[in-house]
C-alpha cells in the first residue's frame, strides 16, 4: 500500500454541514434538526430536490466553499500524516469548473500548510468510483457509508468517519472511526 491518503472533502476535512446551514437560514431556510447530525437538506428543511440543488450551487458559485473551515481533528492529525511521508488526494462531488477545483485546492493548502498531490471535482452527489479505481490500494476516508463501500470495493483500506447520518451496523471491509486521531493510529 502506498502512503498515499484519499479523502472526501465535505465534513471529511472541511466543514460543510453547519458552515452551509448557517449560510441558509441567512437567505431564509429554516431546519427542523441540525444539518449536520441529519444530512439531507431536502428533510431537514422540507424543500424539493430542484431547490435544494439549486441553494447549494448557489452556495458554490457564491464562494462560500473557498472559506470552509477545517475539521478539528482534522487540522491537527493531516499535517503529523503528512510530516509521516503521506501524501494527499481530494475527491469531492460538490460540482465546479476547473476555477473552482483550483480555488479548493488552495483552499486545502491554506488550511492544512502543504501541498496536495490531486483534487478531483465530481457533479454534485456524483459516484465516486471512476475516480477511487485510478489509484492504487491506498487509504481512502469518507463520511458518506456508499462512498466508502465503493472505495473498499476496489481495494483502498476504507476508514468511515462516524456521523449521526451514517451510523449504522457495521459494514464489511470499512473501518469505522470517531475522528482523524483513530485513523492516525492504525497508521502510524
Amino acid at each position: 500500500m502506498h502512503k498515499l491518503i484519499l479523502t472526501d472533502v465535505d465534513d471529511t476535512v472541511l466543514r460543510y454541514t453547519d458552515y452551509f446551514q448557517e449560510w441558509a437560514e441567512k437567505q431564509g431556510f429554516s431546519f427542523s434538526v441540525p444539518l449536520r447530525s441529519h444530512y439531507s437538506i431536502e428533510q431537514a428543511t422540507g424543500a424539493t430536490p430542484e431547490e435544494t440543488f439549486a441553494l447549494m450551487r448557489r452556495f458554490v458559485d457564491e464562494g462560500w466553499l473557498n472559506e470552509q473551515p477545517p475539521e478539528e481533528c482534522a487540522l491537527e492529525v493531516l499535517p503529523e500524516l503528512h510530516k509521516a511521508g503521506y501524501t494527499f488526494v481530494a475527491i469531492t462531488a460538490c460540482g465546479g469548473d476547473e476555477a473552482f477545483r483550483n480555488a479548493r485546492k488552495r483552499r486545502l493548502e491554506e488550511v492544512f500548510g502543504f501541498r496536495w498531490q490531486a483534487v478531483h471535482v465530481l457533479p454534485l452527489r456524483a459516484a465516486k468510483t471512476e475516480q477511487l479505481r485510478a489509484y492504487s490500494p491506498s487509504v481512502w476516508v469518507e463520511d458518506n457509508a456508499l462512498h466508502a463501500i465503493d472505495g473498499a470495493s476496489v481495494g483502498h483500506r476504507a476508514f468511515l468517519l462516524t456521523r449521526p447520518y451514517n451510523e449504522c451496523d457495521p459494514i464489511a471491509a470499512v473501518t469505522r472511526v470517531r475522528s482523524w486521531h483513530d485513523i492516525a493510529e492504525q497508521l502510524l
